[in-house]
């Protein structure tokens, strides 16, 4: 297992990330993680408001992605930085390509496993972009502020 740390522009390879991981489902059923970093696993269908209640109990949220395509980790991210205010790390797991680790990262996404995959190609692609349209969940400024900004100067 290969583990990325994320910012908007680099990321590091993590060698050691020992966490206790429970499932959503386990820990609804009265399990409880005991280790000293606790993870709380949640899958892609889960509604995030279910999560309000549980989440600072936890100091990884690990997002589940079963496919590349299936954009869902994305809304649960921005979702949970923002609405819940979650400040913890945020981890995505699963079918994740290099070029979505940008994207990730903008919507409040902390680390990634990767499994087997090369980490240079995640890593290659976090620099691939510098200047965005939107703001992420991280508040850097967008491309229209940032020309706003070069005009008044």
């Amino acid at each position: 297992m290969a583990i990325l740390r994320l910012t908007e522009d680099k990321a590091e390879l993590i060698h050691d990330d020992a966490v206790e991981v429970i499932s959503l489902a386990d820990w609804r059923e009265g399990a409880r993680a005991q280790g000293c970093r606790r993870a709380l696993a949640v899958t892609n269908d889960e509604p995030v408001e279910n999560l309000a209640q549980v989440l600072n109990e936890f100091e990884v949220v690990i997002l589940e992605a079963p496919a590349f395509t299936d954009g869902r980790v994305f809304s649960q991210a921005r979702l949970i930085r923002e609405r819940l205010a979650y400040d913890g790390e945020i981890r995505v797991r699963g079918d994740v390509l290099p070029d979505q680790a940008r994207f990730l990262a903008r919507c409040g996404v902390d680390t990634i496993d990767i499994g087997d995959a090369q980490p240079h190609e995640f890593i290659n692609n976090l620099s691939a972009y510098t200047v965005f349209y939107q703001t992420g969940a991280t508040r850097s400024a967008p491309a229209w502020r940032l020309r706003r900004r070069r005009e008044a100067a």
